[in-house]
């Protein structure tokens, strides 16, 4: 029965993820339009809007990456739905054969694995990990980061 109510968990963590606010979000002039068929999907659209708002708040958007972002949104969505049916159904399953038990591994693991890379490649040609970010200067906007932040790190590797 424990199994039960950890599956019971899982879906209602999935339903919450489906139920995020789906509006269209106010973004500067530079961010691209949402795809149409985005639309139809509550968790496309909920992706996109998280994505396409991070990354206008960081200011790294525009609108020839409109392709880009779109991807990677797809792929976002797909992985989470995937990771969500790996934790559902497990990542192998005993089957009976006429030798004994024998363990077949669930085919949404592999699925889920190289969805995984996709989305990395995607995210460092936006720049949206920090070894993209690390080099190209000046990528964020001066000032996003409170005062408090910066002079925390003023005395890093100084001796007092």
């Amino acid at each position: 029965m424990a199994g039960r109510r950890k599956k019971d968990k899982i879906i209602k963590d999935i339903t919450a993820a489906k139920e995020r606010p789906t509006e269209t979000i106010l973004l500067t002039a530079e961010a691209p339009p949402m795809p149409v068929y985005f639309k139809k999907s509550k968790s496309l659209m909920s992706v996109w809007n998280e994505v396409v708002t991070d990354l206008d708040r960081l200011n790294i958007l525009s609108r020839t990456d409109a392709g880009t972002v779109e991807a990677y949104c797809i792929l976002l969505d797909r992985m989470r739905r995937l990771q969500a049916q790996v934790m559902l159904e497990g990542e192998s399953t005993a089957t009976k054969t006429k030798t004994g038990m024998r363990r077949f591994k669930n085919p949404d693991v592999d699925t889920l694995s190289k969805t995984i890379q996709q989305l990395r490649q995607y995210a460092v040609e936006m720049g949206c990990t920090p070894a993209s970010r690390s080099k190209v200067p000046n990528l964020i906007q001066p000032g996003l980061f409170d005062q408090k932040e910066k002079n925390r790190w003023d005395s890093f590797g100084k001796f007092h």
